[in-house]
């Protein structure tokens, strides 16, 4: 995602953004919204929603862990080892990977199911568990060697990142031109 805000960044000097973070999908007319920026697959709804990137997911595990409880092989063998899992719903526990056998589904569970990718993170280093990381978060820590990146040749799905608006309401300037400004700082990072 762009850098919004930076005290340095004289761009938009008159910008102010109220800023509510959550990871429960938010009734945006009802608190006031005008939009939203949601993660994974959207479910029907009478919001409009603008693809605006995606967020690679890297599966990873300390040195130590593996050592204690072995590497997995596969996607299946994920289901028998200690898993950190997003979020507190069902629909994180079902990872998804992409080979060039096809698509492998596994269902898993574990110790801690966190909506904090940093705080997942830290359970990993602290040997706790495997778990699907941002790359983001883990910056050159597989290079330093201090986590360990797993079964390379499988895939995880990656995360789609929309902007949703609702559509029964004018989209105001401000609005449409933040979007504008995520698209455009989206396509100078490519």
């Amino acid at each position: 995602m762009p850098r919004l805000y930076n005290p340095a960044n004289k761009r938009f000097p008159d910008v102010r953004l109220d800023i509510v973070l959550t990871d429960q999908v938010v009734d945006l007319i009802g608190e006031g919204c005008e939009l939203g920026i949601r993660l994974g697959n959207l479910a029907a709804s009478t919001l409009m929603a603008r693809p605006i990137g995606s967020i690679e997911q890297i599966l990873v595990a300390s040195s130590e862990y593996l050592i204690r409880r072995g590497v997995p092989e596969s996607p299946v063998e994920l289901a028998e080892h200690p898993c950190i899992v997003y979020g507190g719903g069902s629909r994180w526990t079902r990872w998804e990977f992409e080979s060039e056998s096809g698509r492998h589904v596994v269902d898993v569970g574990g110790p801690a199911h966190i909506n904090d990718p940093e705080a997942m993170y830290e359970l990993v280093c602290a040997h706790q568990g495997i778990a699907l990381i941002p790359d983001w978060v883990i910056g050159d820590d597989i290079k330093t060697g201090r986590v360990q990146w797993l079964l390379q040749d499988y895939y995880p799905l990656a995360q789609r990142v929309s902007v949703v608006y609702p559509q029964t309401r004018f989209l105001s300037l401000r609005a449409r031109s933040f979007i504008d400004f995520i698209l455009a700082e989206q396509r100078q990072t490519r």
